[in-house]
Parts: structure tokens; sequence; C-alpha cells
């Protein structure tokens, strides 16, 4: 299993994910054997954004393109929930590429469908992969369990037409209003999880988004 630490400042609880930052730099290695642009699906929650605010996509887009990367974020949905604010985000509707698969109150479990149908819809190269927080937030300690066993299935409809990808797999963050001992619960399963399904061609490198 690889695991990457970053050391970033926490603005607010939709900014926790640091993903951004680790794709750009496993593109830095992709990018030069690639005829194609790489696809990154971001996926899960807290990834669609919220009330006018877009999420770490905005930032890993233009962080990327910005560097000479030939990306293609992809995904069925486009906009978040509640709006946009323009005045943050303004090339939201002109040089940002608004498709992911973000997920609100979304259990882990109802993500496996959703993984198998993207697989197939998609040639994806990179997964940005965050589940776990809504099974706490709804279930708790029960929640960490679910998503144990829902995790391993969603990495595996990834997989099912992209048996290449790289999955990035976002550990929870110890956002409000989560019990910490859930999100040290979720995490060690996460741990377990990516040391036990990674494979030389799809590998699964988990994101610290504790420290």
């Amino acid at each position: 299993m690889q695991k990457l630490k970053f050391y970033w400042p926490v603005i607010c609880s939709s900014c926790l994910s640091p993903l951004w930052l680790l794709a750009f730099t496993l593109l830095a290695v992709a990018q030069p054997v690639l005829a194609e642009p790489v696809k990154i699906l971001p996926l899960g929650t807290w990834t669609a954004g919220l009330d006018g605010y877009v999420s770490y996509r905005y930032d890993l887009w233009f962080k990327l393109t910005d560097a000479g990367f030939d990306v293609d974020f992809v995904g069925n949905k486009k906009d978040p929930g509640g709006g946009v604010d323009m005045d943050k985000y303004p090339e939201y509707l002109t040089g940002f590429d608004r498709d992911h698969q973000g997920l609100e109150a979304t259990l882990s479990s109802d993500m496996v469908g959703l993984a198998t149908f993207l697989s197939a819809a998609h040639e994806l190269d990179i997964v940005l992969l965050w589940a776990g927080p809504y099974d706490l937030l709804q279930q708790g300690a029960g929640g960490a369990i679910s998503a144990k066993f829902a995790i391993p299935e969603i990495i595996e409809g990834i997989r099912k037409s992209n048996p290449g990808v790289t999955i990035l797999l976002a550990e929870c963050s110890h956002a409000s209003p989560l019990e910490a001992a859930h999100v040290d619960a979720l995490n060690g399963f996460i741990a377990t999880i990516a040391s036990e399904m990674e494979t030389p061609e799809s590998p699964v490198i988990v994101v610290d988004q504790v420290t």
C-alpha cells in the first residue's frame, strides 16, 4: 500500500481534500507516455460542492492545465447543489471542465452499481474516490463497518472495464460532526483495503487527510 501525506491548511469542511495535489503528482509521471488526455473521475462524498462552493475540482483543473497537462474530467454531473458563486469561480463556465460524479447524502453501498456503470462508460486512468463519511454521519460506528464492505466492491466495479486504473482512496477527515473514534475505525479499514487490493497494474494509494 502506498500512502501520501500532505500538510495543507484546512479552510472549510468542504475543502478538506488534497486529492488534487496527488493527482498532479501522478500525472507528472503518467502524461509523457499517454497519447490521449488523462481521464480523471472525481467520485464520491464532498466532491460535487454545495451552496456556491465547487470543491477541490476547480483548483485541480487549473493546476493541471496551467502546468501543461492534457486532462479530461469525466462523470455524468456538471454542477454542485445550490448553484455556484461566480465571483469565486470566474472561469466556471468557460475554462473549467465541469464533469464529475460528486455525490451528496450517498452511502458507500449505493455507490457500487454506479462505479460499475461509470467504468463501462469511460476509459478511466485515475479515480479520486472518497467514500465513507456519509456512512459515519448516518450510522456512526455501524457506518464504518458498512463502508468496510462496500469500498472493496466500489473498487472492483471501477476495475471491471478499466483494469489498469489508478485509484486514489481518500481517508475520512476529522470533520464535525463526525465522531473521531468512528473516523479512526473507518481509516483503519481503508488502510487495510488499500493494502489488500493494490496490484502492480492498478495501484491503490491512500490519501492522508488526517495529519
